[in-house]
């Protein structure tokens, strides 16, 4: 570390980190003008929309999970992918909510489309989880 970065800073990586224990063990990544939750929950930690995605928590009463909201991934301990996509997000604001839909944190994108990796170091009930938005400068034509 050592850097110190400020929030909107042109190419300053930006990252948020909470620790929180989510009803229903899911949380959701979406632009909230927009976001478009998934109708059914698989079984895997991932489910997504073209503009939201639904993410499986550790069961809350198993205790909490840690998550990392970042434009940068700096190291990922024993997570591994397990979803990769893009998320439509009009109005620039990427925000993650819990299923009461309370916003935990967000980001501010510069662009209406992102490119999102979510990592996580369980198949089913992590209790790490690492989100990484890359902002897409121009959609794909």
């Amino acid at each position: 570390g050592g850097r110190t970065s400020w929030p909107g800073m042109t190419g300053e990586p930006m990252k948020n980190v909470i620790t929180t224990s989510p009803r229903n063990s899911l949380i959701l990544l979406m632009d909230h003008t927009a976001g478009r939750i998934p109708e059914a929950v698989s079984s895997s930690v991932a489910t997504s929309t073209e503009s939201c995605i639904a993410i499986g928590t550790l069961c809350e009463a198993d205790g909490p999970t840690t998550i990392t909201l970042t434009t940068e991934l700096d190291g990922s301990g024993d997570c591994f992918p397990v979803f990769t996509g893009h998320l439509s997000v009009p109005s620039s604001r990427l925000s993650l909510f819990n299923t009461g839909m309370q916003e935990l944190m967000y980001l501010r994108l510069t662009g209406a489309t992102a490119h999102v990796t979510v990592l996580a170091n369980h198949d089913s009930e992590p209790d790490t989880i690492i989100i990484v938005v890359e902002q897409t400068a121009h959609p794909p034509s």
